[in-house]
């Protein structure tokens, strides 16, 4: 009996099922510590900004974690990249309390499966095949790349967590804005002049990977609700497709978001899939960007 004092929950994953631990520890003492690894990281967030990892954390706090665990944090080692390193220096400095994330700029962002390890270890995305050796490192349920429907009929479902309140009702009302890109394969051979800016989704030590950006014109008929409240049509910013949000459109914790192209021809096009999707919250107010 009182063996195990720690459960070292998710390395590699922003995702971790804390309620489910939650529930095998129940009464016995033991504290839950989600894991973030920064050197085989998540697909694509290798060395993110730091709002990304502001996000995972507020997350985990609201989920109930006991506190935070890191792996591969390079913060004592001058002779690596001196911006990594002050990377993980702030990040110390912000994860200790939920509260001093508060009203602090955050990016939630939705993960792709596999990749970060190269592939003769777990799968990349955009090759996967399911892990049959192991699972426990390939995020393997994480719901991107996702497909869009050629057929116009059926959105695409996608659930982001939020811990953040943005109600107007909140002491800080943010700016929040959600940011998708997509790769398009029926655009490969289109000139680059009539299509969006290819864009990094995976720059790693072992992998790296652009969009095949859509057609200009795909602000015009995409579409992208949050909790089925239908957002204004999306801007372009270096190959990202930025929808405008308002706060009032979230709710705290899981948000449900719909993404529907509504004009194209299912029998000459492949289907476009979503690469990545992010939601940003900026608040005027927050103290670290002074």
């Amino acid at each position: 009996e009182q063996l195990v004092d720690l459960f070292i929950l998710g390395n590699r994953s922003f995702d971790v099922d804390i309620a489910a631990f939650r529930r095998i520890s129940d009464g016995t003492g033991i504290k839950l510590y989600p894991c973030v690894d920064d050197h085989h990281a998540t697909d694509g967030y290798l060395h993110p900004p730091i709002e990304v990892l502001r996000g995972v954390y507020s997350n985990w706090w609201h989920q109930g974690a006991d506190g935070i665990q890191t792996f591969n944090f390079e913060h004592t080692l001058p002779s690596r990249d001196e911006r990594v390193r002050l990377l993980h220096q702030q990040s110390y400095r912000e994860m200790a309390r939920p509260g001093n994330l508060r009203h602090m700029d955050k990016t939630f962002v939705l993960q792709r499966r596999g990749g970060g390890q190269g592939s003769t270890v777990v799968p990349n995305p955009e090759d996967w095949s399911t892990p049959r050796w192991m699972y426990y490192i390939t995020i393997m349920l994480a719901p991107l790349p996702a497909d869009l429907s050629n057929d116009w009929k059926a959105d695409t479902l996608l659930m982001v967590y939020i811990a953040d309140d943005l109600s107007p009702e909140s002491n800080a009302v943010p700016a929040v804005s959600i940011h998708v890109l997509l790769s398009d394969p029926s655009a490969a051979d289109q000139p680059l002049s009539g299509r969006l800016q290819p864009a990094n989704i995976v720059t790693s030590k072992v992998h790296t990977l652009e969009t095949i950006p859509p057609a200009s014109d795909i602000v015009e008929y995409l579409e992208l609700r949050v909790n089925n409240a239908l957002l204004d049509s999306p801007s372009a910013d270096r190959g990202w497709l930025v929808f405008p949000a308002r706060p009032d459109q979230f709710a705290i914790g899981n948000n449900l978001i719909g993404i529907r192209v509504n004009r194209r021809d299912s029998e000459r096009h492949h289907p476009m899939s979503i690469e990545k999707l992010e939601v940003h919250v900026r608040y005027s107010s927050d103290q670290s960007r002074d």
